[in-house]
């Protein structure tokens, strides 16, 4: 393995650490945006907001050259350049479909899952 590789490799195993430990707390993460739905919202609802928003904090770490340079270019990061950030990314099928459809899922009140559950999800670093 180059160092590169062993340095991703790294970044992946501290956020499943980071991850973890997150899911213990109460501790919100922030992203460049949020999906607009409704104030009041029920605790299933909020839940699986902040599995959505770990997600995303999560893609947006190790692939962060790539989310800076869409930030860069766009001057901002939506929803919209979400779309385009995952889709622009070399990942494994299963990993970039979820991806894609996590927003919908929230919207549509679908369980979400931390995307380090996901059996695939150490495959997301290719060598």
């Amino acid at each position: 393995m180059d160092e590169t590789t062993i340095k991703k490799h790294k970044l992946l195993f501290e956020l499943v650490n980071e991850v973890d430990n997150i899911k213990q707390t109460d501790e919100i993460i922030d992203i460049d945006f949020n999906l607009g739905f409704k104030e009041s919202i029920s605790d299933f609802e909020r839940h699986n907001d902040k599995v959505f928003n770990i997600n995303v904090y999560i893609i947006t770490r190790l692939f962060k050259g790539e989310y800076e340079k869409i930030k860069e270019e766009k001057g901002k990061f939506t929803l919209e350049e979400y779309y385009e950030f995952i889709d622009g990314l070399d990942l494994p099928d299963i990993i970039q479909e979820y991806y894609i459809k996590m927003p919908q899922m929230v919207a549509q009140n679908k369980i979400l899952s931390y995307v380090t559950d996901i059996p695939s999800y150490l495959d997301i670093i290719k060598g």
